[in-house]
């Protein structure tokens, strides 16, 4: 019988086909790198403090918009308007009264933030109507208002209004517009004057030239005092 020889794939394998042996080695003195893992107490701790730093930016950012806000309304609207109104203290007016040259005299129609004031004006003419403004049911300690008014004719061409207040507009006004003090309790008085162009009518009616006209004063509460 032959004989068989045993080998392993080293010695029997040709030089050829040999592969080289890879061989890893430790550097003496290194170790393999360990990743650090947060236990879950301390990873519930760390987000808690990030969370509450975050939290207290947010609220300063918040509070430093709002003082800014405030120190801007305060600057810019403080000289028309207080910042709080009073409870149920309301400007109204009273008492409106027309007067065109010597030959009228008379009181006005009104509500309580509306007088309409109903003549028979002709050309030339001048006059003036008056009102007063009281605070409604204001007590002792509450502020009182800031009011504004818009004022025009019927006959719009030929009235034309040469002396108002200053807190009175012939257009609406913006709400940053100037407007008037209504402290209280004691009533204020407001006058707009007015005069009809030389032209009017523009059509002769063949007897008087006196034509019916009307004057209307709106008020606008803007603001009140705290």
């Amino acid at each position: 019988m032959g004989q068989f020889h045993y080998c392993n794939v080293t010695c029997c394998t040709p030089a050829s086909e040999r592969r080289p042996r890879i061989q890893v080695r430790a550097r003496v003195g290194h170790s393999k790198p360990r990743i650090w893992s947060p236990t879950p107490h301390m990873s519930a701790t760390t987000n808690r403090k990030i969370w509450t730093r975050r939290l207290a930016l947010a609220i300063v950012a918040v509070a430093i918009i709002g003082f800014a806000a405030l120190t801007v309304f305060v600057v810019y609207y403080q000289p028309f308007c207080g910042l709080v109104c009073g409870p149920g203290v309301y400007p109204v007016i009273q008492s409106p009264h027309i007067h065109i040259n010597s030959r009228w005299d008379g009181n006005c129609e009104q509500m309580s933030t509306v007088a309409v004031c109903t003549v028979r004006i002709e050309g030339g003419d001048t006059g003036n109507v008056t009102l007063n403004v009281i605070n409604e049911n204001q007590k002792v300690g509450q502020g009182g208002n800031r009011v504004q008014f818009v004022v025009y004719a019927s006959e719009a061409g030929y009235v034309n209004f040469t002396s108002i207040p200053l807190c009175a507009y012939t257009s609406a006004p913006k709400f940053a517009s100037p407007s008037c003090g209504v402290p209280g309790p004691q009533a204020e008085t407001f006058q707009f004057d007015f005069i009809v162009s030389p032209n009017y009518p523009p059509i002769s009616t063949g007897g008087s030239f006196q034509q019916p006209a009307s004057i209307t004063i709106v008020m606008y509460q803007t603001c009140c005092w705290p």
